[in-house]
């Protein structure tokens, strides 16, 4: 072989040798940049979850304050209205009883499904008549009225008071009779059995 097919021969190895080196280097900065993009990815995913997880608690905490706002404003909307129908609402027990009992249960709690699954609310009106109804027991006037004393009686031992009074039309005539709730359920079937001897 000649010099100058030596020397060709030389030239094409180092230029073989050059573009491998090349295509080396050319391998070397991509993983480079590779590597660098990957970190930049990772740092504007971290980022951007920190932000939704703030953005997502922000808005957390905007409901909730939403909710305690319309709860606020529905117990003083009651209030006010409550005010305009009857000044003197606030000094009726059986009233005021009902009321905190409705707005704890629809309001504070938000729903009224707590009351159907529990039953009725210990705040819920009852009558003589209406309990008699429900034991399936039927009481002529005098009797109820009997019954309605015996009640009152049981309700004065037991609280230390008279029951509280609320306006109920009888026959057309408006009168003033005892208030009484779900919780003094016991007393009014106690009566209502000892009048018609069960």
């Amino acid at each position: 072989m000649s010099d100058s097919e030596l020397g060709k021969r030389k030239i094409s190895d180092d230029l073989e040798r050059v573009e491998i080196r090349l295509r080396n280097l050319q391998c070397d900065k991509m993983e480079i940049e590779l590597e660098q993009l990957k970190k930049q990815f990772s740092i504007d995913n971290n980022q951007l979850m920190t932000k939704y997880q703030i953005d997502n608690e922000q808005r957390k905490n905007d409901n909730e304050q939403r909710k305690i706002d319309n709860k606020m404003s529905t117990v003083h909307n009651f209030a006010s209205t409550m005010e305009m129908l009857n000044p003197e609402w606030r000094f009726e027990k059986r009233l005021v009883l009902q009321a905190t009992d409705y707005l704890k249960n629809g309001t504070l709690n938000g729903s009224s499904a707590q009351q159907i699954e529990n039953g009725p609310a210990e705040s819920e009106s009852i009558s003589i008549g209406s309990v008699a109804f429900e034991m399936g027991i039927s009481m002529p006037n005098s009797k109820a009225t009997t019954a309605g004393k015996h009640a009152a009686a049981a309700y004065r031992q037991k609280y230390g008071e008279s029951p509280s009074k609320h306006n109920q039309t009888i026959g057309g005539n408006v009168i003033l009779v005892n208030s009484y709730t779900q919780k003094d359920r016991d007393l009014l079937e106690a009566a209502i059995k000892h009048v018609v001897g069960v």
